[in-house]
């Protein structure tokens, strides 16, 4: 969500090192890993839906806002990015600009604020992963892109925006939650990991119960 962009502008460079000890591979497979322009599309489909059915009580500029996300997404589609794998010089481009627009805006509003939708993210997403049954850690096992995006519109979207206050700020934090999303895709999209680089968890550090804390 808040990742720094690896890619230099004007080149085709998009491998880094994997942090993980999970292939994560953009080519379809056995071993593929989510398909981010399937997330993009059902992301999109959810964004639409929301926009239509808020337009009375979003503010102009929270409405302005989410509308050129997806005016951002179209123009991305209609420049054809269905191979992930293999993406032109032109799309990497329109996708690197649509990614900094995301970033200005999240460093043009309070930081404080966004931070406070990180954490309440990151800390509703792990709590319901804690349970191996629930919703999500069933999509999660199956790579299903549309229950997991779904979800996360439909059930995390408002378990965020919806944290201290109900009703206060609720439209702001809507608009950066959405503006992290789509960020984090753009990004997802505009890097790859080499498939045979995995990071190995050395045998001393599994099963540690030692806190890990992130500044």
């Amino acid at each position: 969500m808040l990742s720094k962009v690896f890619r230099i502008r004007g080149s085709n460079f998009r491998m880094l090192p994997n942090p993980t000890s999970d292939s994560w591979l953009k080519k379809p497979g056995p071993k593929a890993s989510w398909k981010i322009t399937t997330l993009m599309n059902i992301f999109y489909s959810q964004l639409t839906k929301f926009i239509d059915s808020s337009s009375s009580s979003l503010p102009s500029a929270s409405a302005h806002r989410l509308s050129k996300i997806t005016a951002h997404w179209k123009t991305i589609t209609e420049l054809d990015c269905t191979d992930e794998a293999n993406l032109s010089l032109e799309v990497r481009e329109e996708i690197h600009r649509a990614l900094d627009l995301q970033t200005d805006y999240l460093l043009s509003i309070s930081q404080a604020e966004v931070l406070a939708v990180v954490v309440a993210h990151i800390t509703i997403v792990m709590e319901v992963l804690d349970n191996p049954t629930s919703p999500l850690n069933v999509i999660v096992l199956a790579n299903k892109e549309d229950a997991l995006m779904t979800y996360y519109f439909q059930t995390i979207r408002p378990a965020v925006v919806g944290i201290d206050s109900p009703t206060e700020g609720e439209e702001d934090r809507n608009v950066i939650w959405i503006s992290l999303i789509f960020r984090m895709l753009c990004w997802l999209l505009l890097h790859d990991f080499d498939k045979a680089d995995t990071k190995i968890v050395p045998a001393d550090l599994k099963g540690s119960r030692m806190p890990v804390y992130i500044g």
